[in-house]
């Protein structure tokens, strides 16, 4: 009798454990929900809560603050006048933040009379101020600013000087022969301030690609296969230290959570938990996926939990992980898509024709 009775409670725990693991695998592998939104040619739509995004369509900048169901176009007005030009680059800060450059013809000139015409809004595009550029010859790839019109910009790039250094040195090939690019990062602290050039730890040829502050003192920048960090509001920048299986790739996307970040380079994903002073690499290049099929931000990381992170193939493919990167899993798509942003727990998925939304269940 002891016997059957033990017997019964043995078997009995087991079918619970067998339940319970169904019910942990059901939720573990449940599909995100995704609903098609609008059909639009719109590129890198950027989004910043759930309801309010930008993105770019040819030569109009565009806004949504309906989830990206409609999009207006935004007039750019400068003395009463609306800007022409081509875009040739888009810096959305937040949900009311942007800054733009606009240019025509070879030599980057607009029609505002700057060189190239270099704009911002803080009102989510209601008004448009022209912005100083720190000298002639600038060339910048990327720009962090507070979301304040009145607060701080940091912009990086590059800038050229003569050199007899050996070219072959140099991790970015270089443009002209007898120059050096070498990589810089520009400050001003108020809109009325002279930019300030802050000296960097690194240089290898190669523009500063990306710059994030995640709050007034920390901030972290990448160049080229190297990461730097500041914690000084970029007074003074260090290397971090990279763990990786293989040499740091360019990157495509950088966020924060707090002190935790995420930096994606073409399948490869690096994880910080300090601010970006040290980085270790959580998916190697090539084990999610190993193709690249056409232009697009392949590669793009995007985390709405410590957990919870997508990744953008290079075949216009989507993966999803809930354990913070150990595991991925292949989402189920109605086309290729070639765009990705999150913002707190959704996501819009951009096809060449039509934006989508994803929602994490």
């Amino acid at each position: 009798m002891d016997y059957l009775k033990s017997r019964v409670i043995s078997d009995l725990s087991w079918s619970l454990r067998v339940a319970s693991a169904i019910v942990l695998s059901l939720v573990a592998s449940a599909a995100p929900r995704i609903t098609a939104l609008v059909d639009i040619r719109i590129g890198k739509p950027t989004f910043f809560n759930k309801q309010e995004g930008w993105a770019v369509s040819g030569p109009s900048v565009l806004r949504t603050v309906d989830g990206g169901s409609t999009w207006r176009r935004v007039k750019i007005i400068i003395g009463g006048k609306e800007a022409a030009g081509e875009i040739r680059g888009t810096y959305f800060v937040s949900a009311k933040t942007a800054w733009i450059t606009l240019a025509e013809g070879d030599g980057l000139r607009d029609r505002l009379g700057l060189s190239p015409g270099f704009v911002s809004t803080h009102d989510g595009g209601a008004t448009w101020r022209a912005e100083s550029l720190p000298t002639a010859d600038w060339f910048f790839d990327s720009l962090f600013s507070a979301d304040d019109p009145k607060g701080s910009v940091w912009l990086g790039g590059q800038v050229s000087h003569e050199s007899v250094a050996s070219v072959e040195d140099m991790e970015c090939p270089q443009r002209v022969t007898g120059f050096l690019w070498s990589p810089a990062i520009y400050f001003r602290p108020t809109p009325a301030s002279a930019w300030e050039e802050q000296r960097l730890p690194v240089q290898n040829g190669c523009p500063v690609s990306m710059i994030r502050f995640l709050d007034k003192s920390r901030g972290v920048a990448i160049i080229g296969s190297d990461i730097v960090f500041s914690q000084d509001g970029g007074k003074h920048w260090q290397r971090s230290t990279i763990r990786s299986s293989t040499k740091f790739l360019p990157a495509v996307s950088m966020q924060f959570r707090g002190h935790a970040g995420w930096i994606g380079a073409h399948g490869e994903i690096l994880h910080t938990v300090d601010a970006g002073e040290h980085w270790e690499e959580i998916v190697a290049v090539r084990t999610i996926w190993s193709k690249e099929l056409g232009f697009g931000p392949w590669g793009t990381v995007h985390f709405i939990s410590e957990a919870t992170g997508f990744t953008l193939g290079g075949d216009g493919e989507l993966f999803e992980t809930m354990n913070g990167g150990k595991t991925w899993t292949k989402v189920a798509l109605p086309e290729r898509i070639v765009s990705l942003s999150c913002a707190e727990d959704v996501c819009w998925l951009a096809s060449n024709e039509k934006l989508y939304r994803l929602e994490a269940e």
